[in-house]
């Protein structure tokens, strides 16, 4: 839901207050749908970017802000749809409305009225339609060879589908983690893709730097309980075994707690 936001945040986000870390989530979401009403749409993004940055560690704060995201894309939408009805984007945004709201039959039905390739190929891939999704990132890339997410999406893909030859995958990885602001999930994937290949110090480079910056991700330190159970270190793989079932733990028991009613 977040990722289908993040253009919106970058090109509106410029600025603006700082609230206090103390602050309770519902307090900060409710101040975000204030501004929203008073049509104060950087202001409240700059909120939502402060719910971002607690949803690692915070469930309920994660689920707040892409409540907001989900309620501003619609609004968009709904402006859009009333004075350029069929404009291409008109239906790329209630698209993206429509997939963060998880209808993604109908949002990748408006993301080709759109015409753009890379959101039909995400939708296909959130889909497990990979030989489609294959088809748009292609046709993207044909277009832009540079776009870090249809690089990355089609090395997942290439990993997916052709397990035991992660040499096209790492062609297509590579790419994606060679952009400015190369997610964390691009040098994951990068990650494996290396370890799959047995070209170890730089999966371990690559997994590092994840870990580094996302030491609560789960997925990371599996894949390096991975990395080292097949270079031989048995007490570092033992290690990740162990911090990757503690984090999956906790995040089941954040999970249940967010979600369980309090007494009042």
């Amino acid at each position: 839901m977040l990722l289908v936001m993040a253009p919106i945040l970058t090109m509106l986000v410029t600025g603006g207050q700082q609230r206090p870390a103390a602050q309770s989530v519902d307090a900060i979401a409710a101040q975000a749908r204030e501004l929203i009403g008073q049509k104060k749409i950087t202001d409240a993004l700059n909120l939502i970017v402060e719910l971002q940055k607690r949803g690692s560690s915070d469930p309920e704060a994660e689920f707040a802000a892409g409540e907001i995201l989900q309620e501003l894309a619609a609004i968009r939408a709904e402006q859009l749809q009333r004075i350029a009805p069929d404009s291409a984007e008109a239906h790329e945004l209630l698209g993206k409305s429509l997939e963060s709201q998880g209808k993604l039959e109908e949002a990748l039905a408006e993301y080709r009225r759109a015409g753009v390739h890379f959101l039909i190929g995400n939708v296909d891939w959130k889909l497990k339609k990979m030989e489609d999704a294959q088809l748009e990132f292609g046709e993207e890339l044909k277009k832009n060879p540079h776009h870090a997410m249809a690089n990355l999406r089609m090395g997942q893909i290439l990993l997916d589908t052709q397990r035991d030859s992660p040499a096209q995958a790492i062609l297509y990885l590579r790419e994606a983690v060679t952009d400015a602001p190369a997610s964390l999930e691009a040098h994951r994937e990068f990650g494996k893709a290396l370890r799959l290949a047995h070209q170890y110090p730089e999966a371990e480079k690559e997994l590092q730097l994840v870990e580094s910056r996302a030491p609560n991700d789960p997925t990371v330190h599996a894949q390096l309980a991975a990395l080292y159970k097949e270079m031989g270190e048995q007490e570092k793989a033992r290690a990740e075994i162990t911090i990757h079932a503690r984090l999956l733990r906790e995040k089941l028991e954040a999970s249940q707690k967010a979600h369980t009613p309090q007494n009042p």
